[in-house]
């Protein structure tokens, strides 16, 4: 807004994205692209940003769809509940984040959710879905056959093989 008082100064950072290169020599460049002026306290700049966002509503959507499911329903409060499948949601938003910025590493380009090409969304989800099948086979298969720490047994009271959890 022109003529308003600013309280304080706005930082800023200068940012170089770069591309493919041109192939033209005489423009003494080794780059194409631009650079851009960033409020570092403005996330929504970001390209991480939209996909947190709907990652967040959709996975929580998703979460509470399926809570029904769940064998911890009949036994948690409510509370509990909502606390638990706001965990579930976070940690699947950190799983897109990471996916997100390991295929950016891979394609050397931020902005790389704009084009879409075929063989960035594969690692995408490639990504994704290899991380989740692991950490779901080690999370509940492993535990289910007793894999769990000792404590985490012990302390419940149950039985190798048993499918309780440590924060069940």
């Amino acid at each position: 807004m022109q003529g308003a008082a600013s309280t304080a100064p706005e930082r800023t950072l200068r940012v170089r994205e770069e591309r493919m290169h041109s192939g033209n020599a005489a423009d003494g460049h080794s780059w194409t692209g631009s650079e851009r002026v960033v409020n570092p306290a403005r996330l929504t700049v970001t390209p991480e940003w939209p996909i947190a966002v709907s990652g967040f509503f959709l996975n929580f959507f998703w979460e509470m769809a399926q809570s029904g499911l769940y064998a911890d329903v009949a036994r948690k409060t409510y509370q509990k509940i909502l606390v638990s499948r706001l965990h579930c949601t976070l940690g699947d938003v950190a799983i897109l984040l990471v996916a997100y910025w390991i295929t950016t590493g891979l394609v050397r380009n931020r902005y790389w959710v704009t084009a879409l090409r075929p063989r960035d969304l594969a690692a995408f989800t490639g990504l994704g879905l290899g991380y989740t099948m692991v950490s779901e086979w080690v999370n509940v298969d492993l535990g289910a056959r007793g894999a769990t720490p000792r404590r985490c047994r012990a302390s419940r009271g149950s039985a190798p093989g048993s499918r309780r959890s440590c924060n069940g």
